[in-house]
C-alpha cells in the first residue's frame, strides 16, 4: 500500500512538473509572436513609404500563409515546417531589402521530421537581418542551416544562422535583439535536456548562432 501511495504521489508530481513546463513554454511563446508581427508591419510600411504596391501585396500574401502556419500548429512541429517558414521569412524580406540581401537555407534530409518548437528558429533570423545586416550599407549574406552532427559518441541536430553583417561586441546586444536570444535559450532549455545556444560575433565581420540539440534526448513540449 505505502508503495502504491508513493508512485501515485511521484506520477501527481511529475504531472505537475510537466503542466509547469507547458505553462512556462506558453508564456514564452507569447512573447515572440507579437515581436514578430510587429517587425513584419514594420517592413510592410516602409514598402508602403517606397511606393512598391506590388511588393507589399506580394509580402502580405506571405505573412497570411506564416500566420496559417502559427495558428494552426501547436506547440511543436517539424524541422522541415520551421524551415519552410524561415524560406518564406526571408523572401518577405528580400521584398524589403531587395539585392541588399542575399539568404541560403539548407535542410539536411535525415533531419526533416526531427520536431522542434515551433518558431525557435526564427527569432534568431530576425535578429541576424535585423541588427546585422540591415544596419550596413553593403549587400550582406544570411546562411541557415541543420544538419546532424556526431561527436564519435552522441549525434546532435546542429542549428545555425549566420550572417556577415556588422556584429557587435559583447554587452552590446540591443533590448529587441536581446529578447529573441534569451526566449531561444529558455525555451531550448524547457523543451530538450543538454541543448545549447552558442552565440559568436565579431563587429565588423558578422554573427553565427548555433542551436546544439542531442538527438536521442526527450520530445519538445507538445512534441
Amino acid at each position: 500500500d505505502m508503495i502504491a501511495r508513493i508512485s501515485d504521489l511521484m506520477e501527481k508530481e511529475r504531472s505537475a512538473i510537466l503542466k509547469m513546463k507547458s505553462a512556462e513554454y506558453s508564456a514564452l511563446q507569447s512573447q515572440i509572436n507579437p515581436h514578430f508581427i510587429y517587425n513584419i508591419l514594420n517592413g510592410f510600411i516602409g514598402l508602403n513609404r517606397l511606393g512598391k504596391r506590388d511588393a507589399l501585396e506580394e509580402a502580405i500574401l506571405a505573412l497570411s500563409h506564416m500566420m496559417r502556419y502559427i495558428l494552426e500548429h501547436q506547440e511543436s512541429a517539424t524541422l522541415a515546417e520551421e524551415m519552410e517558414l524561415i524560406t518564406r521569412y526571408c523572401n518577405l524580406q528580400k521584398l524589403r531589402f531587395g539585392d541588399r540581401l542575399q539568404t541560403e537555407v539548407f535542410l539536411d534530409e535525415s533531419v526533416r521530421s526531427f520536431p522542434i518548437p515551433k518558431l525557435l528558429v526564427q527569432p534568431l533570423v530576425e535578429n541576424a537581418i535585423l541588427h546585422g545586416l540591415e544596419p550596413q550599407n553593403w549587400k550582406g549574406t544570411l546562411c541557415v542551416s541543420a544538419r546532424p552532427e556526431n561527436d564519435g559518441e552522441k549525434r546532435f541536430l546542429v542549428i545555425c544562422v549566420q550572417d556577415d553583417g556588422v556584429g557587435f561586441t559583447p554587452g552590446a546586444l540591443s533590448d529587441g535583439a536581446s529578447l529573441g536570444i534569451r526566449n531561444v535559450r529558455e525555451r531550448l532549455a524547457l523543451a530538450f535536456e543538454n541543448a545549447s545556444l552558442t552565440i559568436v560575433s565579431e563587429p565588423g565581420i558578422g554573427t553565427q548562432a548555433v542551436i546544439s540539440i542531442e538527438m536521442d534526448t526527450i520530445e519538445p513540449v507538445g512534441g
